[in-house]
């Protein structure tokens, strides 16, 4: 099982994420630069081939207020990363979309984009910005910095300017949680029922099994 990157502001007694499974995962950094209330976890691959790492994904999903979800050129139109993003979108959750080593040739860009673009749009999650419209980071193949052996800074700006203003504003915070869970509690009786169908789906099954 792949481990789970935890930031936080400051070392507490109480474990961050205590109401996820698998808290043996959870390899907790401190980072005094974080604001206390805001933590960042580096969370498994929703299309990992491991499934208890899916379904921490998945978990982790539930208890976020905002994902920034990271993608590839080869691989952002994968089924199963949609199939989680449409929850996502049910539960209301505010997203970033970064695109990672996109090539560097200015109309070969532009056509992933546009198609990338169209399937956020098919998939009704273009309004589903953390400030509004949902803005894709594009980072281009090769975009690295020997001196932190990662990514250069200015590649991924916006996403550090969205986690910046999370961290000095108090007020956008608190409401970019509460609508996550409003929307979240509005969602919840659609959800109850399609639990429910799929129980009795689960217990038609079982019945034709005993019988045959």
């Amino acid at each position: 099982m792949a481990p789970v990157y935890v930031f936080i502001s400051y070392a507490s007694e109480d474990r961050p994420l205590a109401g996820i499974s698998e808290r043996d995962q959870l390899d907790v950094h401190i980072d005094p630069a974080i604001s206390p209330g805001l933590m960042i976890v580096d969370a498994p691959d929703f299309d990992s081939v491991e499934r208890s790492n899916r379904e921490l994904a998945l978990e982790l999903l539930e208890a976020a207020d905002l994902v920034i979800f990271v993608t590839t050129v080869t691989r952002y139109a994968d089924q199963v990363p949609w199939d989680i993003l449409a929850r996502a979108r049910q539960r209301g959750v505010p997203w970033l979309a970064v695109i990672n080593r996109m090539p560097t040739d200015t109309k070969e860009e532009a056509a992933v984009m546009a198609d990338y673009r169209a399937l956020i749009e098919r998939g009704e999650l273009d309004r589903q910005g953390a400030f509004g419209d949902l803005e894709v980071v594009s980072v281009p193949e090769g975009a690295m910095d020997p001196a932190v052996d990662g990514l250069r800074r200015e590649a991924v700006g916006p996403i550090l300017e969205a986690i910046e203003r999370l961290r000095q504003d108090d007020d956008e915070r608190r409401s970019m949680a509460r609508r996550s869970l409003d929307t979240a509690l509005a969602g919840l009786p659609e959800a109850v029922e399609r639990i429910a169908a799929e129980v009795e789906r689960e217990q038609e099954a079982a019945a034709s099994l005993r019988g045959a």
